[in-house]
């Protein structure tokens, strides 16, 4: 019985460290998703103010340019032109 208990609970201790190292993981992945898409959307403002020689004027222009306007923790991403 003993020994049982002590299996659980290596197990169990096991699990959880495999459980943080997944959500940590998974959170990383986000954060990367999200610098990647912050990168695309400066790369297609410079596009657009390179043909219409000048930037969206507010978030509803910036929105026919680029789409999804929300990052992978799932925020909306804010745009203020200066």
């Amino acid at each position: 019985m003993v020994e049982l208990a002590i299996v659980l609970i290596i197990v169990g201790v096991m699990t959880a460290g495999g459980i943080m190292l997944i959500s940590s993981a998974i959170e990383t992945s986000k954060y990367t998703s999200t610098r990647n898409q912050l990168e695309s959307i400066v790369k297609r403002i410079a596009e657009y103010s390179g043909r219409a020689r000048r930037i969206p004027a507010d978030f509803a222009e910036l929105s026919t340019i680029v789409s999804p306007l929300t990052d992978a923790f799932e925020q909306n991403v804010l745009y203020t032109p200066p």
